[in-house]
């Protein structure tokens, strides 16, 4: 990836080949896995000797983003006592503080948007670790256990299932449990 100035990083789950050099497994690896280019705020932290990373954009004095990654660990290693195990290699927390709210997941990784007073104040903090905990166990539950209807690799068509209703809600009890 060829950075334009003044950015100084390219980041992605995808495997590296170099300095913001990234090599995809397969087509479905490639378009489910974002490329940041930027100027982030990186924290780095393992779980059960596996990789993780909170990159936040645009942190502001007020989201204490070294805080936010301890915070993520413990989430992580919850949500590790669940199934046992990780599905993935690495995962990154690509977490958008630009306003907004939401985010979609992906096989190794989340990309998030949050209110640039995420970290302001108790309840805000707390929908933001929510929602990245909600994201987090979509890595399992959408990715790796998907609906029938949701075919990796098919994007010419819009997916439709009743099944979204178990894995939208299962990842909200239990990354909302993960939290607590």
């Amino acid at each position: 990836v060829e950075i334009p100035k003044p950015w100084s990083r390219a980041i992605s789950a995808m495997d590296s080949c170099g300095e913001n050099c990234f090599r995809a497994r397969d087509y479905d690896d490639l378009v489910d896995s974002p490329i940041l280019l930027g100027t982030p705020a990186v924290y780095e932290f393992r779980v059960g000797g596996t990789p993780h990373a909170l990159v936040n954009v645009s942190e502001l004095a007020r989201f204490d983003g070294a805080r936010a990654a301890r915070d993520l660990e413990k989430i992580a290693q919850a949500q590790q006592r669940i199934w046992g195990s990780f599905p993935y290699d690495r995962y990154l927390f690509l977490n958008l503080l630009t306003g907004g709210g939401g985010g979609m997941e992906h096989a190794r990784s989340t990309v998030m948007m949050a209110d640039r007073e995420a970290g302001a104040n108790a309840a805000r903090y707390r929908r933001w670790l929510t929602l990245s905990s909600h994201e987090l166990f979509h890595a399992w539950n959408v990715k790796k256990l998907r609906p029938r209807a949701i075919v990796p690799g098919e994007f010419e068509e819009e997916p439709y299932t009743r099944e979204l209703g178990i894995a939208e809600g299962f990842s909200t009890y239990y990354g909302a449990l993960a939290v607590h």
